[in-house]
């Protein structure tokens, strides 16, 4: 299922060879290695479990890339606009680093757009700044509804960002990208609404079991278009990952030490940040949605295909994971 914005074949070579720069780049980028608080208000906890076992990976082409970019380079013109109107804006933090929050050891994280104080409504007190820019019809419900009906993932974004800081306010500061009108909100930290927050991101982190989707539809309005559709409602393939992972397998267990965020393969009987797959890789069975596992060996899972009866197993001597992604359903 393809969901990136495909570039046009009439597009000038010059064009391209920029969109191909951006997409090389882009793709460089080392995925995020915990689950991101700027997601944690998504509707489906199923897409943030995909999401964080590294099930599924967003096909951005080199315009998208660079459209983030753009949103990027926003942030400093933000902080100028505040700074002009005699507020204290801050970007980086000692280090010219992004100002990072963590919970859970790592496992759930965030980085700040910056920190502003001396804002007209409340000249005295420290603001946590989220940056945002929407097209008009997005804005135009954001200035009716507001930033907690309208984006609720940003709402939540900025609660788990306050809590992890100690702030109680947050700044939102919203522009439409077509007509470049500011939109401004403060919003107050809700306690209650950062402990649940809090709890689903452990939650997820924690279970080892696949959650429900939010529509048994594949069609579902949610669901059509989300980057978790095909290992969520199932495809043509096999097993539709981007990569295998550790945080896939059935012996990988997420845990916190001393020393920050870790996986815990039971196989193996070893600890790192940054385990790697190796033959022993076995899937969660959540990773099948069209089969039901049936009985399990150390090394071997046998299932059974929910439409057709099929059996067919995997590890040991049977399919890899690595076989697995590589065959349709139908070779099963």
């Amino acid at each position: 299922m393809t969901k990136l914005s495909e570039v046009p074949l009439d597009i000038s070579p010059t064009t391209r060879c920029i969109y191909d720069h951006y997409k090389k780049s882009g793709d460089c980028q080392r995925p995020r290695g915990y689950l991101g608080a700027s997601i944690i208000g998504h509707s489906c906890e199923r897409y943030l479990w995909y999401t964080f076992r590294a099930c599924c990976l967003p096909p951005f082409d080199g315009r998208m890339y660079r459209l983030f970019s753009t949103g990027e380079r926003e942030e400093s013109r933000v902080c100028s606009d505040l700074q002009s109107i005699g507020c204290a804006c801050i970007l980086l933090d000692e280090n010219s680093e992004q100002f990072a929050i963590s919970f859970l050891g790592g496992h759930f994280a965030g980085h700040l757009d910056g920190v502003v104080k001396g804002i007209p409504e409340a000249p005295t007190t420290w603001h946590v700044l989220e940056c945002k820019t929407h097209n008009t019809k997005s804005f135009n419900k954001l200035k009716q509804d507001g930033v907690k009906s309208s984006k609720s993932a940003h709402y939540a974004q900025m609660q788990i960002y306050m809590h992890g800081t100690g702030m109680t306010r947050a700044l939102y500061f919203a522009v439409c990208k077509e007509t470049d009108e500011i939109y401004t909100e403060r919003v107050r930290y809700d306690k209650d609404e950062a402990a649940a927050l809090l709890e689903r991101a452990e939650r997820i982190i924690r279970n080892p079991i696949v959650p429900e989707r939010i529509s048994s539809r594949s069609d579902y309005y949610e669901c059509k278009w989300c980057d978790a559709h095909d290992i969520c409602h199932g495809c043509e393939k096999a097993l539709p990952l981007p990569s295998i992972s550790c945080k896939q397998c059935c012996y990988a267990t997420p845990v916190t030490t001393e020393s920050g965020a870790k996986w815990k393969c039971e196989k193996l009987e070893i600890s790192s940040s940054n385990l790697q797959p190796c033959s022993n890789h076995l899937c969660l069975p959540g990773l099948f949605p069209y089969a039901i596992p049936t009985d399990c060996t150390d090394g071997l899972i046998c299932f059974k295909n929910k439409d057709d009866g099929k059996e067919w197993n995997h590890g040991g001597f049977d399919y890899s994971t690595k076989d697995l992604m590589a065959k349709t359903r139908e070779e099963l």
